[in-house]
């Protein structure tokens, strides 16, 4: 959230361009096998926007195991057509700089992850344990 946020105040013109550029390559390759690659190129993007070099170089950190994650649990499978309006949405909250419309947008794009989270705390998941992937 702080993210998406530190994003719709800090960016700039070629920021913007940036994060377009990385959400139309998301859009492309969505039905491949660079899906979740592109997605989080994405994010990455909007991070960098926000112009916080300790967050922009912790999501480089986690990535390769947040990958992992998503590939094995198959975590992102959520309709294409609702990505891609949540992504859009969130390009034009950036645009417009409406940080205060990103909480709730954030939470909801980010739902199904937190309930795969609760459900890996929980052990609810076959074969999930910390720190194997």
């Amino acid at each position: 959230i702080e993210v998406c946020k530190l994003c719709a105040v800090n960016r700039t013109e070629e920021d913007l361009k940036n994060i377009e550029n990385t959400l139309v390559e998301l859009e492309e390759k969505f039905d491949t096998d660079l899906r979740v690659e592109k997605d989080f190129a994405f994010h990455q993007a909007i991070a960098q926007g926000g112009h916080n070099p300790v967050i922009s170089s912790l999501l480089l950190i986690i990535t390769p195991d947040i990958l992992k994650y998503y590939q094995k649990y198959k975590v992102c499978a959520v309709p294409q057509k609702t990505v891609h309006a949540e992504h859009r949405e969130m390009l034009q909250k950036i645009k417009d700089r409406d940080k205060e419309g990103m909480k709730e947008l954030v939470l909801r794009h980010l739902a199904n992850l937190i309930d795969f989270a609760k459900m890996s705390a929980k052990g609810d998941i076959p074969e999930f344990e910390y720190g194997h992937i």
